[in-house]
């Protein structure tokens, strides 16, 4: 596997009272722990439908950082002629997973559950409307599954 995974636990939290679980807890970056090549100066949510393919593009100059924060989704990462599949289901999985994407590399995000995927990225440099770096690619050697 050519692509970095960072993962960060999941904490149940419970209520001060009752002790009863009431949610969960995660850091997905911490500024001193230097886990990332580049530090994030950015974060946005993305919304994905069912079925629905965010991209395929690249960016020249910017890094990545994505985790599925709901639903199941499948990156799929271009490494000179080769794909790279990895499959995120972020209401099953113990951990969040953190995808990193180095720049010049083409990355399509597909929904492949039932419901909307939402994942977080954390990207350097952040965008800027006066600075874009979106290119869209054309995945002509992969072979989409139907879902």
């Amino acid at each position: 596997m050519k692509t970095r995974i960072i993962e960060e636990k999941k904490f149940v939290t419970k209520d001060i009272q009752t002790k009863e679980p009431n949610g969960l807890l995660a850091s997905l970056w911490k500024d001193w722990e230097k886990i990332f090549k580049v530090d994030p100066k950015q974060v946005y949510l993305n919304v994905c439908v069912p079925k629905a393919v965010k991209g395929p593009h690249l960016h020249k100059n910017r890094w990545d950082h994505f985790v599925c924060i709901r639903g199941k989704i499948r990156f799929i990462i271009q490494w000179g002629e080769e794909y790279e599949e990895i499959e995120v289901d972020a209401d099953n999985d113990p951990c969040f997973k953190i995808v990193e994407i180095p720049p010049a590399v083409a990355c399509a995000i597909q929904n492949i559950g039932s419901q909307e995927a939402w994942f977080l990225n954390m990207p350097n440099p952040a965008w800027h409307p006066e600075k874009q770096d979106d290119h869209s690619v054309d995945f002509t050697g992969y072979v989409w599954r139907d879902l």
